[in-house]
């Protein structure tokens, strides 16, 4: 163990950090990685002879540094390597650490991998806020002449020389490959067969669409049939590949795959409001609902910052509360920030609250007071109610 404390680990970076890549690294990178592997991060940027970019140490002095052992320091070391942020090369006699810059703003945004996981680590609402921050104004060039000068116009003397092949290595602005993928498999061409597409249809894709079907089956474990569920589900009205339906639609079928395990034909009432798809929910409530209404819960449960169960009791709630009529997305987006006002995280939480409101006993007295109560036709939900 000695031997590896006092190993020397060599720091380099290729490139010095800009302003923008601090602030991605703080406001984007952190919520994922967490603050002891940025912290990680900055103190080796710190610490390096900026004249050289380059520091020797001994590993023991980094733990000592942060107060951790050797496996505190290696399980936040790979979270710095998976993420993309560090290189590890190791010999006989020292650890060589390549910092590497981050994504830039856009490029992290455009990322499916990277995207998916903020959001999903911040919820919807900070999400926004954080791609609000990093979202430039753009410049509308009509009425305007560029009038930029030349190069030639301005440095006028006669080159006679040829510059000689100057060799070394140089700060530079790499380009970052992301995240470390490891192994993971996905036949895109497979998938693109599976879609049954036209020859007219295929000329359309996008290489940004196989960028972002490999990373979103990456991010979530999808495999090709999965990913060809959701394609043919994220066209919107007008018969256009929509990207917005395409992530709102993955996110929906991993939170259902979640639960697969479980055999829902088995449970009964409030057992199966953990885990029940929340189209059946919404067809239980209301038999009749329209497609519109059915867009409206399928986008509830991809947008929900709640795991599927504590989703489900907000859906339920939201329908009994407004007598079994769907609203708009904007009435279930208000009691998603309710749900959070009141710290409500878990399925037995959010089954508390809604008792506390007293709508389910109402409902109750008013059928006690009916001769013929009528039964839904679903034993689940008959049950469930009882419980309620």
């Amino acid at each position: 163990m000695n031997s590896k404390l006092n190993i020397n680990v060599k720091i380099l970076i290729g490139e010095s950090l800009s302003i923008d890549d601090l602030n991605v690294l703080s406001l984007l990178y952190m919520p994922i990685i967490g603050s002891r592997a940025y912290t990680l991060y900055m103190t080796m940027y710190s610490a390096l002879n900026r004249s050289s970019n380059t520091r020797v140490v001994k590993q023991s002095d980094i733990i000592d540094l942060f107060g951790m052992n050797l496996n505190s320091l290696n399980v936040e070391r790979k979270r710095l390597e998976a993420i993309g942020l560090l290189n590890t090369y190791f010999n006989d006699e020292e650890y060589v650490y390549l910092l590497k810059a981050p994504l830039s703003a856009r490029s992290f945004f455009k990322d499916g991998v990277l995207a998916i996981y903020l959001k999903n680590r911040v919820g919807e609402v900070l999400f926004e806020k954080l791609v609000n921050i990093f979202r430039l104004e753009s410049f509308d060039k009509t009425g305007y002449k560029n009038v930029t000068e030349i190069f030639d116009n301005v440095f006028k003397d006669k080159i006679d020389e040829d510059i000689d092949n100057i060799d070394g290595y140089f700060p530079d602005k790499n380009i970052n490959s992301s995240i470390k993928t490891g192994d993971y498999k996905f036949d895109y061409e497979y998938f693109i067969e599976s879609l049954n597409l036209t020859l007219a249809q295929k000329k359309n894709l996008s290489a940004e669409l196989q960028m972002n079907v490999e990373k979103t089956a990456y991010a979530y474990n999808f495999n090709e049939e999965d990913m060809r569920v959701i394609y043919h589900r994220s066209f919107d009205q007008t018969g256009n590949f929509s990207i917005v339906k395409f992530q709102r639609e993955a996110k929906l079928l991993k939170k259902l795959k979640d639960q697969e395990k479980i055999n829902k034909t088995e449970l009964n009432g409030i057992d199966k409001l953990r885990v029940v798809d929340p189209k059946e929910l919404l067809e239980t409530l209301i038999p009749d609902a329209s497609i519109k209404q059915q867009d409206i819960i399928e986008k509830v449960t991809a947008e929900s910052p709640f795991d599927l169960g504590v989703t489900n009791v907000l859906i339920m709630h939201v329908l009994n509360k407004n007598n079994k009529v769907c609203p708009e997305y904007g009435y279930f987006k208000k009691t998603f920030d309710t749900f959070k006002s009141k710290n409500i995280t878990t399925f037995d939480e959010a089954i508390k609250f809604v008792k506390s409101q007293g709508i389910y006993e109402k409902k109750e007295e008013k059928q006690t007071k009916n001769s013929e109560v009528q039964s839904s036709g679903s034993e689940w939900w008959d049950n469930l109610k009882k419980s309620l």
